[in-house]
């Protein structure tokens, strides 16, 4: 046997290792489809076996810059995927349906990512974005139902439809204050997220965007929201508490229906329209007014199965009430019915049983439904108030009695003044009928504050007022309950 020198056997190893890095991008190259276009590589598809997949950054002398439409689409195999930094895009659907992925790491220099790119990845647990990237493409995560943590990047800006649709362990998202736009069911079947803050800059709640995000208890809007889109709370079964910003002039229809925690919201002036069930199912509300300001009042199941609903005002600019408006509305012991409505739609308070009183401020509406659909079916208790100088009344009002509401503070009797401390005066009026008394220290203040609930039961009643000497001015008025 010859011997080597040491000179020699240096330049075997160094041999030997040249043919090893040779041989590693033959062998990377060989589980990967590839295009080539002007000059980089696009990955067009993972043809290796193994579950753990790095992406070469160079194939034939030339840089990968793209991972391509479809390129491991419905692929089983990959179980974690490394992308190096010389790539800068992810196509449409790049690893839709990638069922056992559970791991890709991303680098900053990835500034595209492609609608659907991770759709259906049913095993990803979380992903950090890349820096630069602005916008989260519709359908990105759609589906990813063990996504728990998505790091967002100070550069978004835009978080397209359905970006984490059916994300269902998904419990934060922290989305960064550059973003100025959020679309359509977002966050649809997120019903693990608890707490959400959308940035100042957004002026719309998207369609379905919280939609069945059943342990939400909490959401921040800003200043900016003008629009709170269909279905928007849908479902947020948890969410007890809203606070919606003064700028908002539109609710869409069912917004808040089936917040089963809601009690209580306040609706700004300034909202101009509120859609087709925008309440209903909302079994915890107790009350709402609506302001003067809504033009356009969808009133179609409105409160339908609001079962804890006790007061609503109704804006004055109302023109009709649709069917099922306050179906099953339990609680609701009266109702007043603002001057302008012209028509009630069947059902309108089907189910209300202990509903006393309904107190309509102008002429008898039409009624455009025969027999035997009725406005309060399986309201067996209520009286149709009407005032005096109104038209169009009879004795029953759609299948229920009438009554005319005329109660009258009697000034020019001697029940009128003060007797023993006491500052007093008779109402009169139709038998039977509720009043509320007021008072207030300013005639024309909005501070009134109830007194005395009473029913003139032989058509006439005496009010009187002892703490009337506590007040520099005591003025009184007469309101339906």
């Amino acid at each position: 046997m010859s011997r080597l020198s040491r000179g020699n056997f240096r330049q075997v190893l160094l041999g030997l290792t040249l043919s090893v890095v040779w041989l590693l991008p033959s062998t990377l190259q060989a589980q990967f489809d590839f295009v080539t276009n002007n000059g980089a590589i696009t990955i067009t598809a993972y043809t290796g076996t193994g579950p753990l997949v790095t992406i070469p950054s160079v194939i034939n002398g030339l840089p990968v810059t793209a991972i391509g439409f479809k390129a491991f689409y419905e692929n089983t195999r990959p179980t974690s995927v490394i992308i190096p930094s010389s790539v800068t895009s992810i196509g449409n659907i790049a690893f839709a349906v990638c069922v056992n992925l559970t791991n890709v790491t991303i680098p900053n220099s990835v500034t595209n990512i492609g609608a659907e790119a991770f759709k259906a990845c049913y095993n990803l647990t979380s992903l950090s974005l890349p820096a630069n990237l602005n916008v989260i493409a519709t359908d990105l995560f759609h589906s990813c139902s063990s996504l728990t943590n998505v790091s967002f990047p100070g550069s978004l800006t835009s978080i397209e439809d359905a970006a984490f649709y059916l994300c269902d362990k998904l419990t934060t998202a922290n989305i960064p204050a550059g973003v100025t736009n959020i679309g359509n069911d977002v966050f649809t079947g997120c019903s693990s997220l608890t707490s959400i803050a959308i940035p100042d800059g957004i002026t719309r709640i998207g369609d379905n965007l919280f939609h069945t995000c059943s342990s939400l208890t909490n959401v921040s809007l800003p200043t900016s929201i003008t629009s709170i889109g269909q279905a928007g709370f849908f479902s947020c079964g948890k969410l007890a508490y809203l606070n919606i910003p003064l700028g908002v002039t539109n609710i869409g229809g069912s917004a808040f229906a089936a917040c089963g925690s809601l009690t209580n919201l306040a609706i700004p002036d300034g909202v101009r329209s509120i859609g087709v069930g925008a309440f209903q199912g909302c079994t915890n509300l107790t009350s709402l007014a609506l302001p003067d300001s809504i033009l356009e009042l969808q009133t179609a199941g409105l409160f339908e199965s609001c079962f804890s609903l006790s007061y609503v005002r109704l804006p004055k600019g109302l023109s009709e009430i649709g069917s099922l408006a306050f179906g099953s509305c339990r609680n609701l012991t009266n109702l007043t019915i603002p001057k302008g409505v012209s028509r009630i739609h069947r059902w309108a308070l089907i189910s209300c049983p202990n509903l006393a009183g309904v107190f309509f401020e102008g002429n008898a509406p039409l009624l455009d439904f025969d027999f035997p659909f009725t406005v309060f079916d399986d309201s067996t208790n209520v009286t149709a108030y009407f005032l005096p100088g109104t038209t169009g009344w009879s004795t029953t009002f759609s299948d229920r009695p009438t009554a005319l509401w005329n109660p009258l503070i009697k000034t020019a009797d001697v029940s009128f003044g003060v007797h023993t401390n006491r500052f007093g005066f008779n109402i009169t009026g139709t038998t039977n009928i509720p009043i509320v008394v007021e008072a207030s220290t300013n005639l024309t203040g909005n501070s009134w504050t109830a007194l005395q609930y009473s029913t003139l039961t032989n058509g006439s009643i005496y009010f009187s007022d002892a703490e009337w000497t506590n007040y520099s001015a005591r003025v009184y008025r007469i309101r339906s309950p």
